[in-house]
């Protein structure tokens, strides 16, 4: 593991200092080791990437190749990414955002050797600028057969922005056990399945696939190849000598740690929850999107149903619950105007219902007589709505003032009448519906499934909200 707390600014090496062994990783070039205080890691002045700086190991990497130890590997890395390239076209142009934080990834050239690798924003596969964490694993040294880049990866279906301004602190982390890879954003991983890639950019490659993207099964063993293995920091490797950085990541670096097994989902969160910064939340939800405009939920891995007979709108943007991004509009946002009941949430993973203290969320809505908002979770399989409603207080117009916004809290109690029994039965036709009582006893501790909203209608005026936060 790499904290970069003893490693002195202007010095050209980091070293890790905790773990197994020690491993030493030298900058390429005239870079140096810069740090900032100002914007600190969950451990102390974080690593300052220009977007041009790489850290290399070469030569015998040791237990750094996992193929020896087992083959299984999780990486963690915590980054605020600052470069303004994964986000919407700039100046009317796509740009190429693929931002590598760390691994054994060595790509081109006569001594490639791809094995594991944290990357962010792989556009070659989801299209320019899309905003997903994607996690690669290479079972061979080259590009995946048939394809003209290697196309074994995760991808979340969650996406965050970067940039100056708009970025903010994530632990983003992947395992692979042999099977299956899996993106864990800020301690969670999500389910996006069927993803349809776009055919391949260049010439005399046709291939392309529909496949579940979180998780991503892969069944082959990572490459164990005798060509000489590199690991990086900040950037993935050519692999031509001098070995340069390709897809450099730029912003601030936390950490980064390298386990020879994949760790459980319980085990990640754990980690996220021993890291989190002073006042941070487990996460945060804003819905983000890639451009203006209406999306449905499913592009970004939550789920809706609406109506009685609980019909999945996860794919569609009409009046139920979906994502919504006005050209002009500071933030993307959840929004209903349907009058019918209606539900929506995202799954979760390795938290437990007592480790989540509140959830606060951002409301504007455009008449107080918009739909009543309900906490939506589903604990050890069963679902519950909780007995508070939340609504706007005052109006807001069609282009929301999120600056001006409510806030609302919500307390995690699992006591006697904080919630009410819900229905997703999702067979055909199913049923969606919520119980007029309360539970009668407290709920017990259980696995937290998922978390969203239910609403009972309303007078079919716009429901606006964004930025949901889980506490600890």
């Amino acid at each position: 593991m790499w904290d970069f707390q003893d490693d002195p600014t202007g010095g050209n090496t980091v070293t890790a200092r905790t773990g197994a062994q020690s491993t030493t990783l030298t900058a390429r070039g005239s870079k140096t080791v810069s740090k900032d205080s100002g914007d600190p890691g969950p451990f102390g002045p974080s690593l300052v990437l220009d977007g041009e700086t790489v850290f290399v190991k070469d030569g015998d990497i040791a237990a750094l190749d996992v193929s020896k130890t087992g083959g299984q590997v999780t990486l963690i890395n915590w980054v605020n990414d600052t470069a303004d390239d994964h986000d919407d076209p700039q100046n009317g142009k796509s740009a190429n955002g693929m931002a590598f934080r760390a691994g054994s990834h060595c790509e081109g050239g006569p001594a490639e050797a791809r094995q594991y690798g944290s990357y962010f924003d792989g556009f070659f596969y989801l299209g320019w600028s899309w905003g997903h964490y994607t996690p690669h694993i290479g079972a061979q040294d080259g590009p995946s057969p048939g394809y003209p880049w290697n196309r074994d990866y995760a991808a979340s279906a969650r996406k965050y922005f970067t940039g100056v301004g708009q970025g903010r602190w994530h632990m983003e982390a992947f395992t692979y056990d042999g099977h299956e890879i899996v993106a864990y954003v800020d301690g969670l991983s999500d389910m996006w399945k069927g993803v349809t890639e776009p055919a391949p950019m260049e010439p005399g490659y046709t291939l392309r696939q529909t496949v579940d993207r979180n998780p991503y099964v892969l069944d082959k063993p990572i490459n164990g190849s005798p060509t000489t293995k590199r690991f990086s920091i900040g950037a993935a490797l050519y692999g031509s000598p001098p070995f340069p950085g390709i897809n450099f990541t730029k912003g601030k670096l936390g950490g980064v740690a390298v386990f020879d097994r994949a760790l459980s989902a319980e085990e990640i969160m754990a980690v996220r929850l021993g890291t989190l910064l002073p006042g941070e939340p487990i996460t945060r939800y804003s819905f983000e999107v890639t451009s203006p405009g209406g999306h449905p939920l499913k592009e970004i891995g939550w789920t809706a149903k609406s109506d009685p007979n609980c019909t999945d709108v996860s794919g569609d943007i009409g009046e139920g619950y979906r994502v919504s991004r006005p050209e002009g509009a500071t933030k993307a946002f959840l929004r209903k105007a349907s009058t019918q009941i209606g539900a929506t949430w995202v799954p979760l993973t390795g938290l437990s219902s007592t480790q989540v203290k509140r959830i606060r969320f951002k409301l504007a809505s455009k008449t107080p007589a918009a739909g009543e908002q309900r906490i939506l979770v589903r604990v050890d399989g069963k679902w519950w709505a909780s007995q508070l409603t939340y609504k706007t207080k005052t109006e807001q117009p069609d282009m929301p003032d999120w600056t001006k916004a409510e806030t609302a809290t919500h307390v995690m109690s699992w006591d006697k009448g904080q919630w009410r029994p819900a229905t997703i039965d999702e067979s055909d036709p199913g049923e969606l519906s919520i119980s007029d009582d309360t539970n009668a006893d407290s709920i017990p501790a259980g696995p937290l499934q998922a978390i969203g909203f239910f609403s009972e209608g309303g007078d079919g005026s716009l429901v606006r909200l964004t930025d949901v936060e889980l506490l600890p």
